[in-house]
């Protein structure tokens, strides 16, 4: 007699079941591939095939054969069920999955070399995917065999779970919130002038020149005073402090009142510095 009263598993239960199987296999998988990285890479072709089905009879064998359900099964709570479950049909599921990754990883190779076997395997295949699609289109209507395998031996899957699964929607709730500030963010952030709060702390936190003014030159040592690069196209805004004309013609896009970083002094309309001499020509 049962420890436990089977119940009939839910749709979304069952699928999720079988998505955690899957998902252990392919961690075991890229933990061999892992640790056969340094190996020639033709002993790790040649133990691809080996290693699926190795890796399938530890499962079943750890899983199925002594607790009657898969890893991900246990995970939820799910086992086959006694009426349907036996030692022979628990044999077979493993057969039949070792045969699928024979077919995916052998066949599909030599018939490559083989154009009338290639056709043939073609054919295979789109006829195992409209059973596969049939079969999950039954499995929403009447919940009972998730996967083809499972139907076709007859495995019915129950619920040992002494209380029903309760779903938690913290993870979700806190996605949104997220979400829903970055969106905020988004919409927010183009409507703040930075560059004028930047001149502001800049003003606070530096002390500006008071010493007589003196007239902007042009050198190979002279700096932008915005972007600290080789000014091109050398400007100035009644300081001896020079700017890129571009890089003083964007800031102004930005605040009509822009003033030099470095003095705090402004003016409406920029003159271009020549090094031939200190004499400034405007620039409207």
């Amino acid at each position: 007699m049962s420890k436990f009263i089977e119940k009939r598993a839910s749709r979304v239960t069952s699928w999720d079941a079988l998505l955690l199987d899957e998902e252990l296999l392919n961690i075991l998988k890229s933990q061999v591939q892992a640790a056969l990285k340094y190996f020639p890479p033709w002993i790790v072709d040649r133990l691809e095939t080996k290693t699926s089905i190795i890796l399938n009879l530890i499962i079943w064998k750890m899983s199925v054969l002594q607790s009657q359900s898969t890893f991900g099964q246990q995970m939820l709570s799910l086992k086959y069920s006694q009426g349907t479950f036996s030692t022979h049909k628990g044999y077979a599921l493993l057969i039949l999955q070792m045969l699928n990754d024979f077919w995916r990883l052998k066949i599909e190779r030599i018939s490559n070399h083989f154009p009338h076997v290639k056709q043939f395997v073609h054919w295979v295949d789109v006829t195992m995917d409209v059973l596969r699609l049939t079969n999950f289109l039954v499995f929403l209507r009447n919940g009972d065999y998730p996967t083809l395998t499972n139907r076709l031996l007859g495995l019915k899957i129950v619920s040992v779970a002494r209380s029903p699964r309760m779903i938690g929607y913290n993870y979700m709730t806190r996605e949104l919130l997220w979400h829903g500030f970055i969106e905020m963010l988004g919409f927010a952030l183009p409507l703040i002038n930075y560059q004028y709060f930047r001149k502001k702390l800049l003003q606070v936190i530096s002390k500006p020149s008071t010493s007589t003014r003196e007239s902007a030159s042009f050198s190979t040592r002279s700096k932008c005073a915005f972007c600290n690069e080789t000014p091109i196209l050398p400007v100035h805004i009644d300081c001896s402090h020079i700017f890129c004309y571009y890089c003083l013609e964007s800031n102004r896009m930005i605040d009509m009142k822009y003033e030099c970083p470095v003095c705090f002094r402004s003016q409406e309309s920029a003159a271009r510095v020549t090094s031939e001499d200190s004499k400034t020509d405007g620039i409207s």
